[in-house]
């Protein structure tokens, strides 16, 4: 802003690509007032880092820069401001960002991203104290995002050895590898988009740490549903193998139907050996 109408200006080429990563690559991952909890790094640690209503401020200016988009930086700044619903302005976008082996997805009813590692990637860094749970976040992690405060400062509490959408053992002691950033294990991670529907593929093979567990996992995203398959599932590790589906903030009953009973479940643990489905929120 300050070098507008300067020798200093961006060049028509340069701002093109600012604008492009503030709404492609930056506003989608905040759902409502909060940011998907799969973008943060070892920032997940701090109270109160999803919250990201602050980020209305500087869309103001980017209103300013670029108004040929004034009305996608609105409908983000209202959002922003719960003025309105996380649903609002939105339209239905998908992005595989292939240098990070990430996958976005957003639909005005909800938002789902999916974050992997390889080989030529790293994990989720740690450091300064910060993050040191959080070994497991690039096996697939799947935020599952409608109202956007699913997780908010969860993860105190979490059982980081069920991270939403992961295979693996449920070990007691979480591994902790050097500080800051260290490479994935796996040979192949990646996706394809159209820039509506994916695919996410990814070899999960770890074992280090006795983890010792392989697994080939791929995600497709349609409109009304997120179809996640596992194969090949496969590990010596001492404890048993879960890959979990959500472990959020709850919100209301949790109905399950097993055979031919439907009902709301009480708070605590459940077994069963002939689930059919799981609503919850």
């Amino acid at each position: 802003l300050y070098t507008v109408d300067t020798p200093y200006a961006l060049s028509t080429e340069k701002f093109d690509l600012l604008s492009k990563f503030t709404r492609v690559g930056y506003i989608p991952v905040i759902r409502g007032q909060n940011f998907n909890y799969n973008v943060l790094g070892r920032g997940l640690s701090r109270p109160g880092a999803l919250n990201q209503s602050g980020f209305g401020t500087i869309l103001g200016t980017m209103k300013q820069l670029d108004p040929v988009n004034e009305t996608e930086y609105e409908n983000a700044i209202r959002r922003l401001q719960g003025l309105e619903d996380p649903s609002y302005g939105l339209t239905p976008s998908n992005t595989h960002f292939w240098r990070s082996d990430y996958t976005l997805h957003q639909r005005p009813g909800y938002t789902v991203d999916i974050r992997t590692a390889s080989i030529y990637t790293c994990r989720n860094e740690n450091g300064n104290g910060e993050n040191i749970k959080g070994y497991f976040l690039t096996d697939g992690a799947m935020d599952i995002a409608i109202n956007g405060d699913e997780y908010i400062d969860i993860f105190p509490v979490w059982d980081w050895a069920k991270i939403p959408g992961v295979t693996s053992p449920a070990v007691s002691t979480i591994p902790k590898p050097g500080q800051w950033q260290t490479s994935g294990t796996s040979t192949f991670a990646g996706g394809v988009s159209d820039s509506i529907y994916s695919v996410t593929a990814y070899y999960l093979n770890d074992q280090e740490y006795d983890i010792n567990t392989a697994a080939k996992k791929s995600w497709f995203a349609f409109d009304d549903e997120i179809v996640c398959l596992g194969a090949g599932i496969n590990s010596t590790a001492a404890q048993e193998i879960n890959t979990t589906v959500n472990q959020c903030l709850l919100e209301g009953n949790v109905i399950a139907k097993a055979g031919n009973t439907v009902e709301a479940l009480s708070q605590g643990s459940h077994s069963f050996n002939n689930l059919s489905w799981v609503l919850h929120n």
